[in-house]
């Protein structure tokens, strides 16, 4: 049995964690601890971007990937759920429009952010596409562009006869 225990300490929370079988026990500040996962974002982003690269079709003399990484914007509001802030609607029509376009090859959230690969001509056209999202332009969201060099074409997408 694990048993867990809250203590305040220099106004923090310290979370004690001891079972009946082990003879010590382990403190972690739990602040620190989702801290640190979140600034994992860097590292996650890459393993997504890994595995969204399987028998996709890609031709890096035809057209480029871009990452794209959404967060908060200036404007964001947080007395509201996220399908409730300004111009989140237009913005999932438009990621929808872009999927039936076949310029996002892969997509989804991780702690509070949003993660894309986008297949476009160039980074003009890339920047265009992020600056026709209404909730970028109100400032809903915000949105780091990266270009996208695959290294490894990974399972996404692979049937089991392959």
């Amino acid at each position: 049995m694990v048993k867990i225990r809250r203590i305040a300490a220099n106004g923090q929370r310290i979370h004690t964690l001891w079972t009946e079988w082990l003879p010590f026990t382990v403190t972690f500040n739990i602040r620190n601890f989702i801290n640190k996962l979140l600034n994992m974002r860097t590292l996650i982003a890459s393993f997504l971007m890994v595995l969204a690269f399987s028998n996709m079709g890609y031709s890096q003399e035809s057209e480029k990937l871009f990452a794209m990484i959404y967060s908060k914007g200036p404007t964001w509001n947080e007395n509201i759920s996220t399908a409730e802030q300004a111009y989140f609607k237009a913005h999932s029509q438009h990621l929808q429009k872009l999927r039936k376009e076949g310029k996002i090859l892969v997509g989804g959230r991780y702690s509070d952010l949003g993660f894309m690969i986008l297949k476009v001509e160039d980074a003009s056209m890339a920047e265009r596409i992020t600056k026709q999202d209404s909730s970028v332009v109100a400032g809903t969201f915000k949105v780091e562009l990266f270009e996208f060099h695959p290294f490894y074409s990974g399972c996404v997408g692979k049937t089991k006869q392959e």
